[in-house]
């Protein structure tokens, strides 16, 4: 730690606690004559620390000056730390370093130099060295660029700043105090009018009765009124006061081409220069790089146009003019353009063309300007061709055989074809009557599938709309198709469970395909039945197929395939015996008779076949 400049320690008072104090004297190479206070010269209470000295053991006489400086802290602790060395929280008086929020309570280097001291300039006897010395006034201070700049600050690097010094001494656009990592700032141009404005406070209960504010301008900057230094003096800086002074100035290249510094130091009525603020620029004097226009399409399309514009600088590229010109016919337009400002900008731009005039191909190129008006050569011309050819489009084979058969189920609803174009196909709009219609992109080798969408449609007739387009917008002739659309399952009903007929009723709107009985038996096989139809009538007469079956579902379907089932009834035989031989013998053995009893569903016919057995007489 430094002493400020011109102060040497004759004495140090050396308070160790609130019972502790020691009076040492410098004799010129060592501190000697340790003395221990006692309670008449020194009291704490661990808040406030009283000292009391007659003149003589300072070595004063009445009228003499006095210079103080005090200090709080504590011994450092860590082995990295040097011995006896202190971390220090504050000093008095205020302004010093120390006092600020970013040093505060850290371990202090060694060269940190202390700015401020308390300078009494005749002692009276009986007099409170600093009493009325000061007002209570607390002013904060700010600083801000309307440019941006890189801000270093004084009291946030009291070890790696001096006050008065500069940041760039060489101006070769590199800031040397090491403080860290610097972001890169946006630069400031040829011309530019940069405000600097201090923003300051009154936080205290006492009004400041003095501010000063020196101001200096290196490199490119010059104030407004065509010097390098200028003051600002504040006078009365009541209590509570929030105010702002600004300092105003210009770029001008021919002082300097690389970069610019301005710095303020700050004082007061009671202090010296306590505080300073740099900011730092680069000068940007090159117009954007990498400058270009595209149509990311590939091809010039009549109506409208979107081009793509990047450039690149590290003030922002802002604005740009495309210039456009017409082959064959040698017309120009030329299209301005705003970009977004980035130090690698990008914009696209609307280009509208209601008649290409006779033109196949158009030249584009573009010039970029940054926001500080540099502006860049025109880059070079890219030739795009115009495409105005509609593509054609047609359906394949077999959606066209899907079509053709008179009726779309459930499962042709995607409609698939083919699309070319002189230049490159994009995709196929699908229109159909009441709805929006619906973009399909197409494959690069040309194909396209588009899906039908229907609510319901139980064998409606709907019509609908293909449309090719291509890359560059042109559309083709419209393939309409009229197609009659079944994806509805047929209705139908059981209006006769009986002994000997199941029946019922079946509709679609389609056309009804078949009727069938599913017959799941007990123990987990199944059959089929298909049903004889007359109009919207079915009907199944019960066989010995029915024999043992539990439940029986109807399961109807319509000629697209669309198909309902039923529920589930239940359907017992009452008799499960299927053909019986029964051979009864007669009282006359001689007249057997043969009986075959056939078991049909809920009918027993009995034949009776009797056959006279002749015997042979002998």
């Amino acid at each position: 730690m430094l002493l400020p400049s011109g102060f040497g320690a004759d004495f140090v008072i050396h308070v160790s606690n609130v019972t502790t104090a020691t009076l040492l004297g410098w004799d010129g190479a060592n501190w000697t004559n340790a003395l221990p206070l006692d309670s008449t010269t020194f009291s704490s209470d661990g808040v406030r620390t009283r000292l009391i000295f007659p003149f003589g053991a300072l070595g004063l006489s009445e009228g003499d000056g006095l210079k103080l400086l005090a200090m709080s802290g504590a011994p450092s602790t860590g082995s990295e730390q040097a011995e006896n060395e202190l971390s220090l929280w504050s000093a008095i008086p205020a302004k010093n370093p120390l006092t600020n929020g970013v040093v505060q309570a850290r371990r202090v280097a060694n060269d940190l130099q202390l700015q401020q001291v308390i300078d009494i300039p005749a002692l009276s006897s009986g007099v409170v060295p600093n009493a009325g010395v000061y007002d209570g006034s607390d002013v904060r201070i700010d600083l801000q660029s309307d440019s941006g700049g890189t801000t270093l600050r004084y009291r946030l690097h009291p070890t790696a700043l001096t006050l008065g010094q500069v940041v760039d001494s060489d101006l070769d656009g590199v800031i040397e105090p090491q403080v860290g990592v610097i972001a890169e700032p946006q630069p400031v141009g040829d011309g530019s009018t940069i405000n600097y404005t201090v923003h300051y406070d009154n936080l205290g209960a006492g009004a400041l009765s003095t501010l000063t504010l020196d101001a200096t301008a290196r490199g490119a900057l010059r104030f407004a009124g065509g010097g390098a230094t200028e003051q600002i003096v504040v006078n009365d800086i009541t209590p509570q006061t929030t105010s702002v002074v600004t300092f105003t100035v210009l770029v001008d290249q021919n002082l300097h081409a690389t970069a610019a510094e301005f710095s303020v130091t700050v004082s007061d009525s009671h202090h010296t220069n306590y505080d300073q603020y740099w900011v730092h620029h680069k000068l940007d004097l090159h117009a954007p790089n990498a400058v270009s226009v595209t149509l990311p399409i590939g091809f010039v399309r009549a109506l409208s146009n979107t081009l793509a514009i990047s450039a690149e600088d590290a003030a922002g590229v802002t604005s740009s003019v495309v210039e456009i010109t017409g082959i064959p016919t040698g017309d120009v337009v030329q299209l301005p353009c705003a970009l977004n400002g980035a130090a690698a900008a990008i914009a696209s731009c609307l280009w509208h063309l209601p008649d290409l005039g006779g033109n196949t191909a158009y030249q584009l190129r573009v010039k970029a300007v940054d926001s500080l008006g540099n502006e860049s050569a025109w880059s070079g011309g890219v030739v795009y061709p115009v495409d105005n050819t509609a593509p054609t489009i047609a359906l394949n084979a077999a959606t066209e055989a899907a079509i053709a058969d008179g009726l779309l189920g459930s499962g042709e609803l995607v409609l698939a074809g083919t699309i070319s174009d002189d230049q490159a196909a994009a995709s196929v709009e699908l229109c159909q009557v009441g709805q929006s219609c619906t973009t399909f992109p197409s494959t690069s080798e040309g194909h396209w599938q588009a899906g039908l969408s229907f609510a319901e449609s139980d064998g409606i007739s709907e019509t609908v709309v293909l449309v090719g387009v291509d890359q560059a917008g042109n559309r083709s002739d419209p393939l309409t198709r009229t197609l009659r659309v079944d994806i509805v399952a047929p209705e139908h009903s059981v209006t006769m469970l009986q002994a000997d007929q199941i029946a019922g009723s079946v509709s679609d709107g389609g056309g009804v395909g078949e009727v069938y009985l599913r017959l799941d038996r007990q123990d987990g096989s199944h059959r089929w039945m298909l049903a004889a139809r007359t109009n919207h009538s079915w009907r199944v007469w019960v066989t010995d197929a029915f024999i043992g079956t539990t439940l029986v579902t109807v399961v109807a379907f319509d000629l697209s395939g669309n198909v309902t089932y039923s529920q589930a009834y239940d359907f017992t035989m009452p008799f499960v015996v299927t053909a019986v031989d029964v051979v009864a013998v007669s009282a006359d053995s001689r007249l057997p008779f043969h009986v075959l009893l056939s078991v049909q569903p809920l009918l027993i016919v009995v034949w009776i076949l009797l056959r006279r057995r002749r015997q042979s007489a002998r």
